[in-house]
C-alpha cells in the first residue's frame, strides 16, 4: 500500500497541472485512489469497494501523515483514527486472584480461596511510544490503582512474627481474610494493527502497596491474631493483556512475593481479570 501511494505521489505534478478544481481518481487493483490538493495540502484517500473508506494519506509541506479508518462493531462505521501506537490499557478492570506458592506455580500452601478474593482496579494516565517506523510495535505504560483483597480457608489465622507472617493452626474459624491498596505502573511491549480495534501486550508492572489489613474471626473467640499484616512494600509482576475494542482480558502472575513467612512458604499473585476502556464505550455509544 505504502509504495503505490508513493508511486502515485511521483504523478502528482502531471495530475495536478491537468485539472485544479476537480479530484483525480485512479483505479488500480481493485482499489480506488482519489487524489484532492488546494493551496495548503494534497490528500489522497483509498476506498475499498468504492465507498469504503479505509485510508488517507496528506502530504503538508513535504510531510506525509497518514490516517487510517477503521469498520468494526466497536469503533464505529469509518472512524478516523491516526496511525500510532497507543496506549491500550483498560480504564476499569475486575478480576478474581488467589496466592500460589511461587512464579508459574500452581500449589496453593497459603489456603488462598480465589472465589472470595479479587482485585478491581482503574488507571487514570496511559501513555505510549512507537518504536518502529510501522508504528504497530512498542512501549505503553500508565498509572493504575488498585484494590486487592484475599481470602483464605477456615483452618487458621495469622499474625506478625518478627516481621514475617505466622500461620497458626484454629479448626474454629469463621472469617479469614485481608485487604490493601497499591500503585502499579505497567511497562509493556504492544503490538497493535491500526486496521484493527485491538492489540496483544506483555511486560511487567512495578508495584508499591501497603500494608494489609487483617480481618480475623472464630466462633470460639480465639485471640492472639493480628489486626494487620506487614506485606512487601514493593513488588514486581509478570502482566498480559489482550485487547479487541473496549474489552480487556488480562493475565498477572508475581515475580516476588507480598509478604515473607515463617515456614518459607511463597506468596506470589497471581490474577485473572476483565476490564474495559470506559472512553471507547461512551464514543460506541454515542454513535448509536
Amino acid at each position: 500500500m505504502r509504495s503505490i501511494i508513493i508511486a502515485i505521489v511521483a504523478l502528482l505534478p502531471c495530475t495536478m497541472n491537468a485539472t485544479e478544481a476537480t479530484d483525480t481518481t485512479v483505479n488500480y487493483q481493485g482499489r480506488k485512489f482519489v487524489i484532492g490538493s488546494n493551496d495548503t495540502e494534497t490528500k489522497i484517500t483509498v476506498y475499498q469497494n468504492d465507498t469504503n473508506k479505509i485510508k488517507e494519506s496528506v502530504f503538508v509541506n513535504g510531510n506525509n501523515v497518514v490516517r487510517t479508518y477503521v469498520s468494526s462493531p466497536f469503533s464505529g462505521e469509518n472512524e478516523l483514527q491516526t496511525m500510532g501506537v497507543k496506549g491500550m490499557l483498560p480504564t476499569v478492570w475486575v478480576g478474581i486472584n488467589k496466592l500460589t506458592d511461587g512464579i508459574g506455580s500452581s500449589g496453593n500452601p497459603m489456603g488462598s480461596n480465589m472465589w472470595g478474593s479479587f482485585e478491581a482496579g482503574v488507571t487514570p494516565l496511559r501513555t505510549a511510544v512507537s518504536l518502529d517506523r510501522a508504528k504497530t510495535f512498542g512501549l505503553i505504560s500508565g498509572l493504575q490503582l488498585v484494590f486487592s483483597r484475599y481470602r483464605f480457608d477456615h483452618n487458621y489465622g495469622m499474625r506478625m512474627n518478627n516481621g514475617l507472617v505466622e500461620r497458626i493452626g484454629c479448626d474454629a474459624t469463621t472469617a479469614n481474610n485481608m485487604f490493601f491498596g497499591s500503585v502499579r505502573v505497567p511497562l509493556l511491549f504492544t503490538l497493535q494493527e491500526p486496521q484493527m480495534p485491538g492489540a496483544m501486550s506483555l511486560g511487567v508492572s512495578f508495584e508499591a502497596r501497603t500494608n494489609a489489613k487483617y480481618n480475623f474471626k472464630a466462633s470460639d473467640n480465639t485471640t492472639g491474631m493480628s489486626d494487620g499484616l506487614k506485606l512487601n512494600r514493593f513488588g514486581v509482576n509478570l502482566e498480559m493483556y489482550i485487547n479487541y475494542g473496549p474489552v480487556y482480558l488480562g493475565l498477572k502472575t508475581g515475580l516476588t512475593p507480598i509478604f515473607k513467612t515463617t515456614d518459607g512458604v511463597k506468596a506470589n499473585m497471581t490474577s485473572i481479570s476483565i476490564g474495559t476502556d470506559i472512553d471507547k464505550v461512551f464514543k460506541l455509544f454515542k454513535k448509536k
